[in-house]
This record gives C-alpha cells, sequence and structure tokens, in this order.
C-alpha cells in the first residue's frame, strides 16, 4: 500500500516534494542521499499482517543488532565520539554548522538529511525551518539555509483523534552514523500506531543536528493548542487548555542548543517540542519540573504530542540516553528529548589530549 502526503512541506526543495510524497510499507522511505538510502534498505521493518507485539520486538531487536554490526559500534555513544573526533581534526569549533559539511573516512558529508514516517492529525500546516550558526534565535531568517519542516495542529481535539490520522513523513538533519538508528526508532515508533491505532503517536517536529533553529518567519499569524497547569512542579493534572496566538511561527518554534548538547553533534532527537512561554510547565512544553510529566501515559492521553513511556522504553533499548536518567540545574528536569550520551568538557580535553599524543 502506498500512502500520500496530505499536503506539499511550504517552502521545500523541489527534490524534497519528490522524495518526501509517498511511503510504503515494509520499504524505507526515499531518501535524497543514495548512500543513505542503501544503508537503510536492509534495516526496514517488517509489517506482515497479523504481527503480534512480541513478533515486532523481535524484529526491532534483529534489526537493531544489524545496524550496531553496519556500522561497527557497541554502543551509541560511540557515534558521538566519532563526531567529536571530526571536529577536532578539523580544527573545528563545537557546531553542527562545521561539522555537517566535513567529510567521513568514505569522503560522504557527516551532516546528512533523513526522511522518516510519521503519523499526521487531520488538518497540519508545514512550516519550513530556517539554521544558522547564529547566538539568538530571533537572528534566524529565512536567508539562512533550509532546516527542515515542522507541522502546526489546528486543536487538542484533532490531536487526540488518532483514528483520524494519517500517515505522513518528516525530514531533519543528522550525524550520517546516527541516521541509521534515527531512522529505526522513527519507523518503529510509525509501525506500532499501523498494528494499534492506540498506539498512533503524532509526530510534528524532529529536531536534530543544529545549532540555532526558527521556524519561517514570513507565515501568517496562528494559534497552537496547549495546556496550562494551576501548579507548574506539581504532579496534579489541574489545568486549562491555552491557545497561544503568534505573529509568527518562530515564536513557538525556535531554540539555540548550549555548546554541550548533543545537537551540535547531530546525535540527538528532539520530538514535538515548543517554545510556548504561555503553557507554564504544560504539554508539551520542552523543559518542565512536574511531576506529572513522568506520569507520561496520562499525560499522553491528555495531549498525544506527549510521548508515552513504551517509546523512551523503546529508544532507552537501542542505548539512547533518556530524560529520566540526568538531572538538569537543580531537581529534576524533562522534556522529550533523546541523545547518545554526555558531552562534557573534561571528555573534550582527554580526547583532544589524546589526539595530540598520537600525532607523529
Amino acid at each position: 500500500m502506498t500512502w500520500v502526503l496530505a499536503g506539499g512541506p511550504v517552502g521545500l526543495p523541489v527534490n524534497y516534494l519528490a522524495l518526501a510524497a509517498t511511503y510504503q510499507a515494509a520499504t524505507t522511505v526515499p531518501q535524497q542521499d543514495p548512500v543513505l538510502q542503501a544503508e537503510l534498505a536492509p534495516l526496514a521493518l517488517s509489517f506482515q499482517p497479523g504481527m503480534t507485539a512480541k513478533a515486532r520486538s523481535l524484529d526491532f531487536h534483529d534489526k537493531l543488532r544489524m545496524a550496531m554490526r553496519r556500522a561497527g559500534i557497541q554502543r551509541l555513544s560511540e557515534l558521538r565520539e566519532e563526531a567529536m573526533l571530526a571536529l577536532l581534526r578539523g580544527g573545528k569549533a563545537i557546531e553542527w554548522e562545521s561539522l555537517r559539511t566535513l567529510a567521513n573516512v568514505d569522503g560522504k558529508t557527516m551532516g546528512v538529511w533523513l526522511t522518516v514516517p510519521v503519523w499526521l492529525p487531520r488538518g497540519v500546516h508545514t512550516v519550513t525551518t530556517h539554521g544558522a550558526p547564529v547566538e539568538r534565535w530571533q537572528d534566524v531568517q529565512g536567508r539562512h539555509r533550509f532546516a527542515g519542516e515542522v507541522y502546526l495542529p489546528p486543536s487538542l481535539g484533532v490531536l487526540n483523534d488518532k483514528k483520524g490520522y494519517q500517515p505522513g513523513t518528516l525530514t531533519f538533519e543528522t550525524f550520517r552514523g546516527y541516521a541509521p538508528f534515527a531512522y529505526l526508532l522513527c519507523e518503529a515508533i510509525f509501525r506500532e500506531g499501523w498494528f494499534d491505532v492506540n498506539r498512533r503517536v503524532p509526530i510534528l517536529s524532529i529536531r536534530s543536528g543544529e545549532d540555532t533553529y526558527a521556524a519561517d518567519t514570513r507565515i501568517r499569524p496562528g494559534r497552537i493548542p496547549c495546556f496550562d497547569f494551576q501548579h507548574p512542579d506539581g504532579k496534579d493534572f489541574v489545568r486549562s487548555t491555552v491557545e497561544v496566538e503568534f505573529q509568527k511561527p518562530s515564536e513557538v518554534y525556535h531554540g539555540r542548543h548550549a555548546l554541550s548538547s548533543n545537537h551540535r553533534l547531530g546525535c540527538a532527537l528532539d520530538i514535538n517540542d515548543i517554545n510556548c512561554n504561555e503553557c507554564k510547565d504544560g504539554s508539551p512544553n520542552p523543559i518542565s519540573r512536574a511531576g506529572r510529566h513522568f506520569l507520561r501515559d496520562r499525560m499522553h492521553a491528555l495531549d498525544a504530542r506527549n510521548l508515552p513511556f513504551w517509546v523512551y522504553t523503546m529508544a532507552e533499548e537501542m542505548g539512547h540516553r533518556v530524560p529520566y536518567q540526568w538531572n538538569y540545574g537543580h531537581g529534576y528536569t524533562d522534556w522529550q528529548h533523546l541523545d547518545c550520551g554526555v558531552l562534557d568538557a573534561k571528555q573534550w580535553e582527554r580526547m583532544e589530549q589524546q589526539l595530540v599524543s598520537s600525532k607523529p
């Protein structure tokens, strides 16, 4: 069965429109990069009718082991180290804008565009994003390079209507070595919704390799729905529904990743995060210290953009670092972020010293 993506991504290059228009079960989504396409083909998950949850899990882990063997790694953290070494050897700063254009041992750029299958609610609007190595997201303009697309949902009701979802695709840039694993996770999430409507998860944005980004500033004003919880740090669910008005989408879709962020190495995924100051620790704000966020399945039932617990479990089984494995600032902090491990200054210094000492 072939699915057609509803609506064309606004502002995407023509080649992206052609490649991201269809998705066929049990085959990989067409990719712009032919080398990546060949790498992903053997990893395609099975969509055999009647597959049980156990059969899907076995297939997923078989493909994960295959991906590990083909990459020659035992842990995802090795991908982060590969990216760090590439920057060190090239004498580059820790930024995605530098890493993405470096060549690997095969002469291929380390940054690669990845298109993955996703479930989309009815009536979503596509908005392009742009990226640049600048200090403030407000300085990112439409003249800067394309940085993938995001989808704007019309309402919470539509977001939670899983029977109304339709297959689509999402394109983002990531580290070439990490791309097969990012694809495998996204396809596995998608496949669960193929076999069980209740396990459909709408994915409206994925941020991976980048420094600073913002949505297109030329799109008309609009609204984005979310919750505002009465007690920002609590576990209760006393809340009100808020429709955040914006003059341009960049007001709610933007970000700048810290120097220590794995996004600068293309070894991380932010899924469904937005920046709505009006939604204090409500969903799906990117950072929350509220205990309710750890009640993931209930949060997902309230707003399907919140990832259910099984998604984190699947990511953790792959070797990703997941939110409940770290502290951020004081106390606990949670946001819908997955990465390939800790990137700290001491580790960077050790690798730099090793690189210097290894030179003749």
